[in-house]
């Protein structure tokens, strides 16, 4: 196994690792005693054979997994921990707690579960194996919850045949998935109304008017831009401090200023994408997005674009969907790349989770650019904080993730879009974007959302 190539994961902690054999040590300059020297092998006991026999560490180009069998992880016919697998989860929380990186937890299983009562399909069971060790990294490890991503795969993503049971058990598996190279900082698609972007460039009415103090009011009549001597001042600074350089260039501050210049030029520019742009799918923003490191503007002009579907015969359901759109629908960064949300009761009706008909023409154009990318896609579904009409404990996470598994079936019966290129999720209401206290927080909480995978 490539094990040492792992170990560049934990180049997030402060002042890097390097990359190391097995059983290597690992040196950290500058790090506490405990935090020096680290011997990953010994630290996660791989050297005993009962877990050496269970547990796999697999490099690949983008990512570091750590693979475990369910029969390592669980008691048997159970989703209790082992004790033994407790102590292997704290040592990993051990080695990756300090780093900032987005974590995947993905479950899979070896074959369609028996029809016990205690799950209702494999996408179901290969999210409860994932959950489970997800909610135990949550609780022993302080500050992971929002790094950490849990899916279900279902049986669609073997490792090994499926003919024998033992190989099936090989196949029911937990695999996390450590992503070092990418921050969670997730900035690059702003819309034009958020202010985050107006401390970053003049916005006016909700459209990028760069440079323009003059706005639009609701009646259309042009009103004084308050904040528009802000640009002028701007300019004013950036032309003393031109001056300043051509005519007093042994200034000693100038050579820290030149090279804080520099960095700046060659820092990500801006590309605003409104309706005029040649962006004229989902696909091709998606690709846009890889392609470059720009933040990337949208508005409500390009999101119609983008999902929601041209025909000239559309239900009225669409006509009124657009009124709406801004509250509807959503484009966003996610930690694992581009997330399409649809907010509110626009899929489902309250408390089930079943597609409205209505709705399949914008899950078509989502589909259209799945099949045209060739992103792995989660799918992760979202509620409020009202429990739903069963009013059992976790309800409103089994909801969510019934929602989710809705819209995967869709594209994959109705779009034959291959299975292995899904894995489905349900958060319920412990990922809120707003507050609950409102009606509208409560919509915009109620989501569910379509990752285009980039990492």
């Amino acid at each position: 196994m490539a094990i040492g190539s792992i170990l560049g994961a934990f180049g997030s902690f402060t002042g890097g690792y390097s990359a190391s054999k097995t059983g290597d040590t690992l040196i950290q300059p500058g790090a506490p005693m405990d935090l020096q020297e680290i011997d990953f092998v010994k630290v996660l006991n791989l050297e005993e054979r009962a877990i050496a026999d269970h547990v796999e560490l697999v490099y690949r180009e983008k990512n570091q997994a750590i693979v475990m069998e369910s029969r390592f992880l669980f008691e048997p016919d159970s989703l209790k921990l082992r004790p033994e697998s407790e102590v292997f989860l704290d040592n990993l929380i051990f080695l990756i707690g300090p780093a900032d990186y987005p974590v995947e937890i993905i479950g899979h299983v070896g074959e369609i579960p028996v029809e016990d009562g205690s799950h209702e399909s494999a996408w179901d069971r290969s999210f409860q194996i994932a959950e489970a060790v997800f909610s135990y990294l949550k609780i022993r490890g302080n500050d992971l919850e929002n790094r950490l991503h849990v899916y279900g795969a279902g049986t669609h993503r073997p490792r090994f045949s499926t003919l024998t049971r033992r190989s099936r058990a090989m196949n029911e598996r937990v695999e996390i998935m450590l992503y070092p190279g990418k921050s969670l900082d997730t900035h690059r698609i702003l819309k034009k109304d958020r202010p985050i972007f107006s401390r970053l460039i003049p916005l006016t009415s909700g459209y990028l008017i760069d440079g323009t103090k003059v706005k639009k009011n609701r009646e259309n009549q042009a009103v004084v831009d308050s904040n528009g001597w802000l640009t002028t001042f701007a300019d004013l600074v950036m032309l003393l401090l031109t001056f300043l350089s051509c005519c007093c260039p042994c200034l000693p501050w100038m050579p820290k200023a030149e090279g804080n210049i520099s960095r700046f030029q060659g820092a990500p520019g801006v590309l605003e994408l409104g309706n005029n742009q040649e962006i004229s799918n989902l696909a091709e923003f998606v690709r846009l997005f890889q392609a470059t490191d720009h933040l990337l503007v949208v508005d409500n002009a390009l999101m119609e674009k983008l999902l929601v579907p041209v025909n000239e015969s559309r239900p009225d359901q669409i006509d009124d969907v657009l009124d709406k759109i801004d509250t509807l629908f959503d484009i966003i960064e996610d930690p694992q790349g581009i997330a399409v949300s649809f907010h509110g009761e626009l899929f489902f009706s309250p408390g089930k989770a079943e597609l409205r008909k209505a709705m399949f023409p914008f899950l078509d154009t989502v589909a259209s650019a799945i099949e045209e990318c060739d992103n792995d896609i989660f799918i992760v579904g979202h509620t409020d904080d009202i429990p739903s009409g069963s009013g059992e404990a976790g309800s409103n996470r089994q909801l969510s993730l019934k929602r989710a598994e809705a819209v995967l079936h869709y594209f994959v019966n109705q779009h034959h879009i291959p299975s292995g290129r899904f894995a489905v999720g349900g958060y319920g209401a412990d990922r809120p974007l707003v507050p609950n206290d409102t009606p509208e927080g409560r919509n915009k909480n109620r989501r569910v959302q379509i990752i285009f995978k980039i990492l």
